[in-house]
């Protein structure tokens, strides 16, 4: 399971983890792992001690940044928490970002890429704005990509998903927004959880 973010509202209280802990033990009696990013809720309203009980959940995450292997599937996990992040570690993510999509690139045993941050770089919302610090730093170097045949860049916003798909040369945005009604390819609608749209701006290689 991978969750981008939010995992409680107030990362500085005990209280708000226990509950994550209890809506999570079902995950944790299957052994299933769960690998989360790092929302801005988990900074509030204290980061020192929000983040202190989001590394004690998942000690892997000491870098708040990192990459899992499932199989041919690769999952590179981003902080879009810019203000949160020092200017070193701001580079420093920079910098492992950039040179494990270009190692992955030319991983042959890989077939997918999934890159996920809290923040979206596009957005239909009317209440948040996309990042545009996330379409600065982080999808450039993913669309520059090139050796997979298909890579999914995935973004969960607070009220809202985006998703770029490249597929051979072009790169394809799309946003998840949730809603009563979900708008079908042929102009129907049906009773759903999300409506898929274009975004804006798409990416072209």
């Amino acid at each position: 399971v991978v969750h981008l973010g939010d995992l409680t509202a107030m990362g500085s209280f005990e209280s708000y983890w226990e509950e994550f802990d209890r809506e999570t033990e079902g995950l944790r009696m299957a052994g299933i792992p769960l690998y989360p990013a790092f929302g801005n809720h988990e900074y509030m309203p204290f980061a020192g001690s929000g983040k202190e009980r989001m590394l004690r959940r998942f000690p892997f995450m000491e870098g708040s940044w990192y990459e899992k292997r499932l199989g041919p599937v690769a999952i590179v996990i981003l902080n879009s928490n810019f203000t949160h992040l020092s200017g070193d570690e701001r580079r420093s993510q920079q910098e492992w970002y950039e040179r494990r999509l270009s190692d992955l690139d030319n991983d042959s045993t890989v077939s997918i890429v999934l890159v996920g941050c809290h923040h979206p770089p596009y957005s239909n919302s009317k209440v948040i704005s996309p990042s545009e610090k996330v379409r600065q730093f982080f999808v450039p170097a993913f669309s520059q990509a090139t050796r997979m045949r298909l890579n999914a860049f995935v973004l969960r916003g607070r009220t809202s998903s985006s998703l770029a798909v490249r597929e051979d040369c072009c790169i394809h945005c799309y946003v998840v927004t949730k809603s009563e009604k979900q708008t079908c390819s042929n102009g129907r609608t049906k009773g759903g959880s999300s409506t898929i749209s274009a975004a804006p701006s798409p990416l072209k290689r």
